[in-house]
């Protein structure tokens, strides 16, 4: 039987404060090699810390993971209002939302193409998210039913 490892999620604010703590103590004038065996990372990422010294006061934080997104602040923000307003406001034929339609949506509107797991992705750094309402909270199922969003 083969095993599925999981990949270790990165712990980025533990890694900027060790980051910061290796910047500090360059600071002090502790040596490079002295920096990276105390703190049990290579050289070569002490050596992108020494260059917060030189002018990059920022060196030492994380870098956004993966490819910028295409859509700007404001394009994201009218995204936003449009997903908000529901389908059938937007030009399709039913108000509740497909990833398909989110994408057609991006296509249309912004001239950009995304796959629906990018999308998916999109829309959860939007702040939205796939659910289907708890049958036994009544409040929820109403308001869900009056927004149009389940049948």
């Amino acid at each position: 039987m083969t095993e599925i490892l999981k990949k270790p999620k990165r712990k980025i604010k533990a890694m900027e404060g060790r980051r910061l703590q290796g910047v500090r103590m360059l600071r002090r004038g502790i040596s490079q090699s002295e920096v990276a065996r105390r703190l049990e990372v290579s050289r070569q990422s002490v050596f992108a810390w020494a260059k917060v010294d030189q002018g990059d006061k920022t060196g030492w934080r994380s870098s956004p993971l993966g490819r910028p997104s295409s859509l700007d602040k404001e394009e994201k923000y009218t995204l936003q209002r449009m997903i908000r307003k529901g389908g059938l406001r937007n030009g399709f034929d039913k108000d509740k939302w497909t990833l398909a339609m989110v994408v057609e949506l991006i296509a249309n509107q912004f001239y950009h193409q995304y796959s629906r797991t990018q999308a998916m992705r999109f829309l959860k750094e939007l702040g939205f998210s796939c659910e289907k309402p708890n049958i036994e909270d009544k409040a929820k199922l109403a308001k869900w039913q009056r927004l149009g969003w389940i049948d």
